[in-house]
């Protein structure tokens, strides 16, 4: 039996401004799916769906403000193929799975292993896969508006690649709060255990066992963090919260502590600033990403940081 790798469709509905085809890591394509390619992914979708829900957000437009939904030009469909036929690892999708590890610290992610095809003898065939407790098609059967790709994400996504692919061994440290991230994906939806994931990962990059008042979590992430900020590629946006950003972290780790002692975060009260839950994760979520990146470019600096 002879297998061939081909690629993943891309789970996530994306209006793509970048030209195509589009290498994002090494040996990995970004492109539109051959005529072939795109009936077996159709002939999947509606075997998982019957209805057609799922191929919505690929093939219509949302009207502006209210009305039916507006059916694309065939040629403006919204399927995107990764192609990892050219990736180093000859293993079905290894290539989806280092695309999908690097864009987890990206503004826009990349899940391409939920559907994979290759070839068996020549046929084209394909394979699903879910990691355990989340659906992979869940981010295209949501409804909302396609995420802009452009240039710019397309140019994060690249440099982080190359700044990870160029990480010394010896920062095992980075790479394993990497690994951590990425497994919380299938978290997205369960607020209190994600959220306390963050937090996990933040403090294993940036702290150490405290030993003082003035060596609390709290204390060490709000100073470690004013010091590395203007360093980030992207400035944290405090904009959603009602108060100062000097004093965000330190709500932010009472809501920690109460989802850690299993109580629910009053936000008419207490948490009032920090709005409600989406807010704070969305916010978290970019905090890591962006703490993540930059560890990847000064692995040395984290690690000074972390042992003061």
């Amino acid at each position: 039996m002879n297998l061939c790798k081909v690629g993943g469709l891309v789970l996530d509905v994306l209006d793509i401004s970048v030209g195509t085809p589009l290498e994002l890591i090494t040996g990995v394509i970004l492109r539109r799916p051959t005529d072939e390619e795109l009936g077996l992914v159709i002939e999947v979708l509606k075997k998982h769906d019957p209805f057609d829900s799922l191929r919505t957000g690929y093939e219509f437009d949302q009207p502006p403000t209210s009305g039916p939904m507006l059916l694309l030009p065939q040629a403006e469909w919204r399927y995107w193929l990764v192609d990892e036929s050219s990736f180093p690892n000859t293993a079905i999708g290894t290539g989806l799975y280092e695309l999908e590890r690097v864009s987890r610290l990206c503004k826009i992610e990349i899940p391409c292993s939920g559907i994979k095809l290759f070839r068996q003898d020549g046929r084209l065939r394909y394979g699903t896969g879910r990691r355990i407790g989340t659906d992979p098609f869940v981010r295209i059967s949501l409804s909302r508006r396609p995420l802009l790709f452009d240039e710019a994400a397309a140019k994060q996504i690249q440099t982080t690649w190359k700044d990870l692919s160029n990480l010394d061994k010896r920062y095992c440290q980075i790479t394993t709060a990497i690994d951590m991230f990425f497994s919380l994906m299938p978290f997205h939806l369960s607020i209190p255990m994600y959220a306390l994931g963050v937090f996990a990962i933040l403090e294993s990059v940036l702290t150490h066992d405290p030993k003082g008042p003035y060596e609390s979590l709290t204390h060490q992430i709000k100073s470690k963090l004013r010091l590395l900020e203007p360093r980030f590629d992207e400035p944290l946006n405090y904009a959603a919260f009602d108060i100062p950003p000097q004093t965000i972290w330190g709500l932010l780790y009472s809501y920690r502590s109460a989802l850690a002692h299993g109580c629910k975060p009053d936000f008419k009260r207490k948490f009032r600033k920090l709005k409600d839950s989406s807010t704070v994760i969305s916010f978290l979520n970019d905090a890591t990403k962006a703490l993540l990146r930059h560890a990847l470019k000064e692995p040395q600096l984290m690690l000074d940081l972390q042992a003061c």
